[in-house]
């Protein structure tokens, strides 16, 4: 077996596994647009050049047609741009009238396993071939408020989209340009230090990352590389690997920096990136080990489980409703039965998975559980504390009991939970502190099972 078919199968593997992140480029847009198949940005390049009234080379690069624009007029700027590259996306459309969506991006799709992409373009090409909705599509950008990926996005039936460089709108927050990508990186230099985006950053670290298709010169590539890992890319943690695709090979320089001081990363012999998606997706389909489409989604709720499990008397549901909706705003996937079982499910051996499985266990309690001597909550929190029975309780930091109304601590009647702290959330709206807390655990235990 030779080096390219080794990668091939480790590749394959690493996909069926769903631990594949694609960072997806311009290189894949492939679109089929005046009655020829031509990439996306060279499209635009000669339609902005047309639009704007510049005089450039045919060939002319889009970093060529927008210096060229700006450095014609001090009257001329990237709001200009910016405004007439979003007209020309939304007036794109086929020999049929229909948005084109490039085929190697259909391709990709029709890999499952893949639940997470990066897309380094502003257009929503990705999206339209994935069918993600809209609140399953993110985008980073400097002068917006942040919104990070949610922390257990794969149980979702669909897949999820973040723009690294901004989406294309009315308003010049994204990233068309080489110059404005350096700017765009810089900021999110800053952010993965910040840990405001900390859900899409541990992915990174956490899983292998597939480039296809990023455009990107040189020292620009170098520096997208190391934020990614956000360690230093000779680090000799052999855990980590990049697969990267032939366009490394094109540029012989950028491949033997890779090849030297960057040993995980790993480069296929096609220098096309479309030919590149041609294979996989061949590859994909004839991989014998991948799971079939029903055993992706079964595996999704047997491997992620949730970050917080809620247990609650009934009569307390509209509280827990909405310290569900405000634990999950902040990215946790929270897990309580009215609102994942239907009136067939086998509920206990659900329940118990969850409760077995959940890296922070949150007893609700109230004067409703406070009348009760029995119930399936007073289960539940037996089951908690018996698996509490086999951590280490000063680091576990497993069962945090919250009282959504006014019960004093001292008059909470079940006495499994006298030696634990209690929080206050009254009427299910938990103080930010609580679920800045919540959140760091999940996340500590996330990664160190990532790690192990």
């Amino acid at each position: 077996m030779n080096d390219d078919s080794k990668q091939w199968s480790k590749l394959l593997q690493s996909i069926a596994k769903g631990v594949v992140i694609p960072i997806v480029g311009r290189d894949l847009l492939l679109i089929e647009i005046d009655g020829r198949r031509q990439l996306l940005y060279e499209y635009l390049a000669a339609k902005l050049a047309s639009e704007l009234e510049i005089e450039c080379d045919p060939a002319a690069s889009i970093d060529q047609v927008v210096a060229a624009y700006l450095n014609a007029s001090r009257r001329n700027s990237r709001d200009d741009v910016n405004v007439k590259t979003f007209e020309i996306l939304n007036q794109l459309r086929d020999r049929h009238g229909q948005i084109p969506v490039p085929e190697p991006l259909r391709k990709l799709a029709t890999i499952e396993p893949l639940r997470l992409f990066l897309s380094t373009t502003v257009d929503s090409f990705l999206a339209k071939a994935l069918g993600s909705p809209a609140d399953h599509v993110f985008a980073y950008a400097p002068n917006s408020a942040l919104c990070d990926i949610p922390r257990d996005y794969a149980r979702s039936p669909h897949r999820v989209v973040f723009h690294l460089f901004g989406r294309i709108s009315g308003i010049p927050d994204s990233a068309l340009i080489d110059e404005e990508t350096l700017e765009f990186i810089w900021k999110l230099h800053e952010e993965s230090m910040s840990g405001r985006l900390a859900n899409l950053f541990d992915e990174l670290r956490t899983k292998r990352l597939l480039l296809i298709g990023n455009a990107h010169p040189d020292w620009l590539a170098r520096f997208f590389v190391r934020l990614s890992r956000r360690e230093r890319l000779y680090s000799g943690n052999e855990a980590r690997e990049f697969v990267a695709d032939g366009a490394v090979v094109a540029d012989v320089v950028l491949r033997d920096f890779l090849e030297n001081f960057s040993p995980q990363t790993k480069s296929f012999g096609v220098a096309n990136p479309i030919e590149f998606v041609d294979q996989l997706a061949e590859k994909w389909d004839a991989f014998a080990e991948k799971p079939a489409e029903a055993e992706v989604h079964a595996s999704v709720v047997t491997s992620k489980p949730p970050a917080v499990f809620l247990s609650y008397a009934s009569q307390d549901f509209e509280a827990v409703e909405r310290l569900q909706s405000n634990l999950g705003s902040a990215g946790l996937d929270v897990w309580f039965d009215k609102a994942r079982l239907g009136s067939g499910d086998p509920w206990w051996p659900v329940i118990e998975q969850n409760i077995a499985a959940c890296d922070v266990f949150l007893p609700v309690i109230s004067a409703n559980t406070n009348k009760r001597d029995e119930g399936i909550f007073i289960r539940e929190w037996n089951r908690a504390l018996e698996r509490l029975r086999d951590m280490d309780r000063t680091t576990a930091r497993l069962i945090h009991p919250v009282i959504v109304d006014d019960t004093a601590e001292n008059a909470v009647t079940f006495s499994g939970f006298r030696e634990f702290h209690y929080t206050r959330a009254a009427g299910g709206q938990p103080q930010a502190d609580f679920v800045k807390i919540i959140t760091d655990i999940v996340r500590e235990r996330r990664l160190k099972a990532a790690s192990q």
